[in-house]
């Protein structure tokens, strides 16, 4: 939400005091002006394709997926007004085996594709992993953070990125412990500023040290 800040200069009123023949004469003058500055706005919205709001929970829901299968996930961020750094928090998932517990699996980065296309020919293919000439992995004790590092981090307004475009379920080892299983990926995006904040792609973490 926009916000506006008021800043009101009062000049000081001027006085004369003239005396003339024993009569006194004031010259008086009195002026105001009013400077309106409107504070700039963020907005940044996250979309996958084909997701729906269901249980007060936005996403997409998969049944009956056997072990190899290759879903659809594309968490897309656009930012719809002023440049903004960007970070995506990922709560990976672990699934538990239920007749091994040291067969539980946790999946990451390494389970996951993102679709490159080539310049030359248009064509697409997809790449395992997340991009890393996009996207810094930092990991804030049990967070798990991507930084957009891109385009010296600036998220422009009107741009959009996407961190991942596919979930690869894991096919060697899932066995019959698995069976039943379900787990949840869970994305957040977060932004800040770009305006007055320095951006170390080697560090990106300290550009949003101030976000809150």
């Amino acid at each position: 939400m926009k916000k506006k800040i008021v800043l009101i200069c009062a000049a000081a009123a001027l006085c004369a005091l003239l005396v003339v023949g024993g009569t006194l004469a004031y010259f008086t003058d009195s002026e105001t002006a009013t400077n309106v500055i409107t504070m700039d706005g963020l907005d940044i919205t996250l979309t996958e394709t084909g997701a729906v709001l269901e249980d007060a929970v936005y996403g997409k829901n998969y049944s009956d997926i056997m072990p190899g299968t290759v879903l659809d996930k594309d968490p897309t961020v656009t930012n719809n007004d002023a440049p903004v750094y960007l970070r995506i928090k990922v709560e990976w998932p672990t699934v538990v085996n239920v007749l091994n517990a040291a067969k539980n699996y946790t999946f990451s980065e390494a389970d996951v594709q993102h679709k490159m296309v080539d310049s030359m020919t248009a064509e697409v293919s997809y790449v395992d992993g997340i991009d890393p000439d996009v996207w810094k992995k930092v990991v804030a004790g049990d967070d798990v953070y991507y930084y957009y590092i891109a385009n010296n981090g600036v998220l422009a307004k009107g741009a959009a990125v996407t961190l991942f475009d596919k979930v690869v379920v894991p096919g060697a080892g899932w066995d019959n412990g698995f069976q039943n299983a379900s787990f949840q990926i869970g994305v957040t995006a977060e932004a800040i500023q770009t305006a007055n904040i320095a951006f170390d792609a080697a560090n990106p973490a300290a550009s949003f040290a101030s976000f809150s």
